[in-house]
């Protein structure tokens, strides 16, 4: 993994990320997005994007090559997350192979420093992501599901217990609009709809009708909220 060359301590930390005023609306891209999929993030009006990188596109230079690429489409690189580290049960649990994690990914968070990439991800999921069988949603559509009653007979996962997760969306985007929120909000685990290829875990650009379905609705949303 490059560390890169210019791993400067001495930076002067002053010079703070300023966020513009107001909610960004973003997707993902692929760590090696295709025209195609820059357009398309063009032609859904969002102006940030956001991707996984895999260990060998983790250093400095192929994260500021990814920056440049996607800022020549007009749009904002805004989060690089690394797709073997941000859910890394050796970190989480301590386990065999803590420290060496530890350090990879202060590696990787200086590497996105030296890029110019001020944001990543980092979740405490040391099982990954759970679910039950897809279920149909509205109109037949596809979608991850979690039936509480089935999860209510599995093993706790650490300690943890479970619900449905649903919340109101616009309720949440009321709430964020008025609490000043200037971050990005993103689209995740959209189920596919009539006339996408994807299956039920690819990509927005593998599910282009749902994903055009899901921005417009937060579009809308944040509309609302401005008034």
């Amino acid at each position: 993994m490059e560390t890169g060359a210019d791993d400067r301590r001495g930076t002067d930390r002053s010079a703070a990320v300023k966020l513009s005023p107001g909610i960004k609306l973003g997707m993902l891209i692929p760590p090696q997005p295709s025209e195609h999929d820059l357009r398309f993030a063009n032609e859904l009006g969002v102006t940030h994007v956001y991707t996984w990188v895999p260990d060998e596109l983790s250093g400095a230079a192929e994260l500021a090559a990814l920056r440049r690429r996607v800022e020549s489409a007009g749009l904002t690189l805004f989060n690089a997350g690394h797709g073997s580290l941000a859910k890394c049960d050796r970190i989480h649990l301590a386990l065999p192979g803590r420290d060496d994690a530890i350090g990879r990914f202060a590696a990787f968070l200086r590497n996105l420093s030296a890029a110019g990439i001020h944001t990543t991800t980092f979740t405490f999921e040391p099982d990954g992501v759970w679910s039950t069988a897809a279920a149909a949603a509205r109109g037949g559509a596809a979608a991850r599901a979690v039936d509480g009653s089935e999860l209510a007979e599995q093993p706790l996962s650490r300690g943890r217990s479970y619900d449905e997760g649903y919340q109101d969306m616009h309720v949440l985007m009321r709430l964020f609009h008025d609490g000043g929120y200037r971050g990005t909000m993103v689209l995740d685990h959209t189920p596919p709809m009539a006339h996408d290829p994807a299956t039920l875990h690819n990509g927005p650009a593998d599910r282009p009708v749902a994903t055009a379905y899901a921005i417009g609705y937060m579009k809308a949303l944040l509309a609302v909220a401005d008034g």
